[in-house]
């Protein structure tokens, strides 16, 4: 299956289940919480490594700070989207459950028409 269908069944599910949607909801905010806690992680390494090897005479770049960047802004990213994703998650679950597939009803003829058999 492509990307783009494993986001579409996503968005579906969380639109029209709502045990789902906020299930999803749940597992998106502590995945955030955990990748924030990871750049906190990151970016205290970071600037110690520099920090100590600034101190130490080595310069304040390296493999491991360079590393460690890399890292950092990675998870960076990885929190933004899951920023993105709880928003619009949010925002499936305040609006009113619109479904666009069709129901029983939609196939009924209008009120006073009769229907003949075929």
């Amino acid at each position: 299956m492509n990307r783009n269908e494993t986001f579409r069944e996503y968005f579906r599910r969380a639109r029209y289940d709502r045990r789902a949607s906020g299930q999803l909801l749940r597992t998106a905010k502590v995945a955030r919480r955990f990748f924030g806690s990871i750049v906190i992680v990151f970016g205290v390494l970071t600037v110690w490594q520099s920090g100590y090897q600034l101190f130490h005479g080595a310069g304040w770049l390296s493999r491991s700070v360079f590393i460690d960047v890399v890292c950092l802004v990675t998870n960076l990213l990885v929190y933004d989207k899951l920023g993105e994703r709880i928003i619009a998650l949010e925002v499936l679950a305040e609006s009113p459950n619109q479904s666009s597939e069709p129901t029983l009803s939609s196939f009924s003829p209008p009120a006073g028409q009769e229907t003949r058999p075929r």
